[in-house]
């Protein structure tokens, strides 16, 4: 495939559009077009600034391409029940849509990507312990009970035969891979357009051999399945492993979507040294609502594959381990209770961020030089040190990671070879200083919180390493008391990693979303 299959222009466009949030109160029966919702600001609660810039491009695809303009909206999940429970569907999970193109009669349905209580159920997905997550088989459910409805008011306002495209951005794709691969509805799904989501476990490609049939199974992801990605983006390489995965015989491949079927496209530099940049749905999208030229793969998603195969090499159910503490510390920085309502266990979530770490170490010795090996080193140690310091409510560990960032983001400003450094730099001296502004005073002094800030915001202090290389050890106090003479920074990782463990007890409680109670059932009209 040496250009993006039909429909991906739309695709896209709509895909973005999922990350505006509707108000509810829409009236989806005035056969409303996109020109009419997007040039009228009452369809929408109040925009974020990133809302505000996709927005904008959304308003520009519209007087720009007239086919995207005129997209009609069929359905929305904010207007819509959990067929299964007949409840609303919980706000941080699923939001989807249908959409028609009158003038081919094609059905579009777009997944958003992970929901704010949506970051544990990635790691459910990856980790092998289940073939698949509860967040696609809600999808998958949704898609079921719905495109039936969808399908006959397109054929309804268009009278023509409609053909379906799912689509979706980041874990919106993955729930488009899987809904086309497992729906009853084949014969009227055309494609399925992954857009930067994340691949499939080796475990959820067996099951589908299993209940599809090997044969079948080729035939559907070669023939229906496209991944649509930018150069850098950071995510679509998840869950993508060496290929020595074995099924009842058979050697799994290295990714659902068959590399022949993904497309790398160039992305905005426009968006700024900003590692979220990298995975925006609007990277590769221009003004005139068209997608951006093909390119190659870039250099970030070949090493973001080694690591995935490092990480998907491990059995369940310590692959388990590494996937939950990394969408952990996800579902930590996002401040939302998962979905399921799980609490963390401490235990699980150092041993799993230990098992990461030597997987990041096992991925990257092949294939970095030793300057992009120190920024991967640092990066984890830095990570590791903010998620502990949110568990734990420590200003010290939180500062290390803002300090750590900015020794990346220099490094980036510094190298050309660095690709994404300065972005990963930002992300994580940004994120610091967030976490320090969050801590109460009673946890941190107002002066040693307007230092660690200044720390993390400018980079210019010198590690504490150093700083414990050159004076004697004192002791130091945490509000409970004191602790170890060693300086945090002069610990080990896993010295490290054993005093988080210890002191995780005293992290604050979450209350978890209530599962939704059985209710009615839903009508299968949009």
């Amino acid at each position: 495939m040496n250009s993006p299959p039909e429909g991906s222009d739309i695709a896209a466009l709509l895909n973005i559009f999922q990350y505006l949030d509707l108000e509810p109160k829409i009236n989806i029966g005035q056969n409303l077009t996109m020109e009419k919702i997007l040039g009228e600001n009452d369809y929408f609660a109040t925009f974020t600034p990133e809302q505000e810039r996709m927005h904008a491009k959304l308003l520009a695809a519209c007087a720009a391409n007239p086919d995207f303009a005129n997209i009609m909206l069929l359905g929305e999940s904010v207007k819509l029940t959990d067929p299964r429970t007949g409840e609303p569907f919980p706000s941080g999970g699923l939001k989807a849509g249908f959409y028609g193109d009158l003038r081919t009669g094609t059905v579009y349905t777009a997944f958003r990507g992970t929901g704010g209580g949506e970051w544990l159920d990635n790691a459910l997905a990856g980790g092998g312990l289940m073939p698949f997550s509860p967040q696609q088989e809600e999808a998958l459910a949704f898609f079921d009970f719905y495109i039936e409805g969808a399908a006959a008011k397109m054929r309804e306002l268009s009278g023509q035969e409609p053909g379906v495209i799912v689509t979706g951005h980041s874990k919106g794709g993955n729930k488009a891979q899987f809904i086309a691969m497992m729906t009853e509805h084949q014969d009227i799904v055309r494609a399925g357009i992954s857009m930067d989501g994340q691949g499939m476990s080796p475990e959820a490609m067996g099951h589908m051999i299993d209940a599809l049939g090997a044969e079948n199974f080729d035939k559907i992801r070669t023939e229906k399945l496209a991944s649509v990605c930018g150069e850098n983006d950071f995510v679509h390489p998840f869950y993508h492993n060496m290929g020595s995965c074995v099924h009842e015989g058979r050697r799994l491949p290295s990714a659902l979507i068959p590399p022949e079927n993904t497309v790398y496209l160039k992305m905005d530099a426009g968006f700024g040294p900003s590692l979220r940049s990298l995975h925006v749905p609007d990277s590769y999208v221009t003004e005139a609502g068209r997608l951006t030229a093909v390119t190659e793969k870039g250099a970030l998603v070949k090493v973001l594959e080694n690591i995935s195969d490092a990480v998907m090499n491990f059995p369940p159910p310590a692959r388990a381990l590494i996937t939950e503490s990394v969408m952990w510390a996800a579902q930590f920085a996002r401040r939302e209770a998962p979905l399921g309502g799980q609490k963390v266990d401490p235990a699980r979530f150092t041993a799993g961020l230990n098992l990461f770490v030597f997987s990041l170490s096992a991925g990257l010795l092949d294939s970095l030089s030793a300057l992009m090996l120190e920024v991967a080193q640092k990066a984890a140690r830095a990570v590791a040190a903010l998620v502990a310091g949110v568990m734990t409510r420590t200003g010290e560990l939180i500062t290390e990671a803002g300090k750590l960032g900015a020794e990346i983001k220099e490094m980036g400003r510094q190298s050309p070879e660095l690709a994404g450094a300065e972005q990963l730099g930002t992300a994580l001296t940004e994120a610091a200083a967030a976490e320090i502004a969050r801590l109460p005073r009673a946890e941190m002094a107002e002066t040693e919180m307007a230092k660690a800030q200044a720390q993390t915001q400018t980079g210019q202090a010198q590690t504490e390493t150093t700083q414990a290389e050159q004076a004697p050890a004192k002791e130091a106090r945490t509000p409970d008391g004191p602790r170890a003479a060693k300086p945090f920074a002069a610990m080990s990782f896993a010295e490290r990693v054993e005093w988080a463990k210890e002191r995780s007890g005293q992290s604050e409680s979450r209350t978890p979303n209530a599962p939704a109670p059985p209710g009615r059932v839903a009508s299968r009209e949009l």
